[in-house]
């Protein structure tokens, strides 16, 4: 349903890509990183609804 979409494939895949790269493995890691460096992933990334979450 295109109302449910609300994060790009391309920014979970990048977020994703650069936490496996620094050794996490569990998708809390992976949301947590990506909260903690959300200034600078703003800065490549659109991230129109912030960070995705696990919820």
């Amino acid at each position: 349903m295109e109302r449910q979409k609300r994060h790009l494939l391309i920014d979970i895949f990048e977020i994703t890509l650069c936490v496996v790269i620094c050794g996490a493995n569990k998708w809390n890691e992976i949301a947590q990183y990506g909260e903690s460096k959300y200034d600078w992933l703003k800065t490549f990334l659109k991230l129109p609804n912030g960070i995705p979450s696990l919820c």
